[in-house]
């Protein structure tokens, strides 16, 4: 019996099934954080920056939901990049004004850009007709 066939159409699905899940869980912790971020953005005083930064993660969250594919990782990891740069910049922008509390963020930021960067490598392993 020939089982080569079989085995690259398993493949494939056990790949999209990766993906997809991998794409679920990233899109609903985007979808939580950009609601929050859109919310912050909007509470007084209103901070266009962190705005954008909501509608990004918004927006890739939904993307990622709703029309799952390898492109959508490349996607998470634009806004992971955005989101630990936004971090880190608001961090220094603070320390400069005076304020102290800048704690954690820079920290959570510079991490950020790391598992962005690793979304990017993760984009290779998903070849482009499983989406």
């Amino acid at each position: 019996m020939n089982y080569s066939s079989n085995t690259a159409g398993l493949q494939r699905a056990a790949q999209q099934f990766c993906l997809r899940r991998e794409l679920r869980v990233s899109g609903a912790f985007m979808l939580v954080f950009g609601a929050l971020a859109l919310l912050a953005g909007f509470a007084p005083p209103p901070s266009p920056a962190l705005l954008c930064v909501g509608v990004v993660l918004f927006a890739t969250a939904i993307t990622n939901l709703a029309m799952p594919s390898p492109a959508g990782i490349v996607f998470t990891g634009i806004a992971l990049v955005l989101v630990g740069g936004f971090n880190i910049v608001s961090s220094f922008f603070d320390a400069t004004q005076g304020s102290s509390s800048a704690g954690a963020w820079p920290v959570i930021g510079v991490w950020q850009i790391v598992w962005g960067i690793q979304a990017f490598a993760r984009y290779r392993q998903y070849p482009a007709q499983i989406g």
